[in-house]
């Protein structure tokens, strides 16, 4: 609740304890001033973290280990996060987002081939039985 005491008024020469209004009038005088808060005032007090991208394009992170776009091996990314959430999770580098981290599933990840040449393709071959091997081409953003 305001206070609707008038404070004392300055002095003279501008300086002194009071300004000669009470608080609420004081602060309702200068309404126009006020912005309204972003949209995405959550993402404001988000917390940073910063790690490299491993050969197999993990990410270590609070003991989980994540996947990382094949173009980021070797680079240095940060991670944005809510203290709370680790459900979300956005990867960035050289300022630029590169969507929300996956946790990583180990059973694809150890089946992922890389082509050192052009990182920004991964070929994903499966041998499901003795018979069939199939490759798939995987682009990732």
């Amino acid at each position: 609740m305001f206070s609707h005491k008038k404070h004392a008024a300055p002095e003279p020469d501008g300086y002194g304890i009071g300004c000669g209004q009470c608080p609420f009038d004081r602060f309702t005088a200068q309404l126009d001033q006020i912005r309204p808060a972003p949209a995405d005032l959550k993402a404001c007090f988000r917390r940073v973290a910063r790690r490299k991208v491993a050969k197999d394009r993990t990410i270590t992170f609070n003991g989980r280990m994540y996947e990382a776009p094949v173009s980021l091996i070797g680079q240095r990314v940060e991670l944005l996060y809510h203290e709370n959430d680790d459900a979300a999770i956005e990867l960035r580098a050289a300022g630029k987002s590169y969507g929300y981290a996956r946790e990583l599933d180990l059973h694809v990840n150890c089946r992922v081939k890389r082509d050192e040449n052009n990182k920004d393709n991964v070929i994903f071959t499966s041998r499901q039985n003795t018979y069939y091997n199939v490759t798939f081409k995987v682009s990732y953003l």
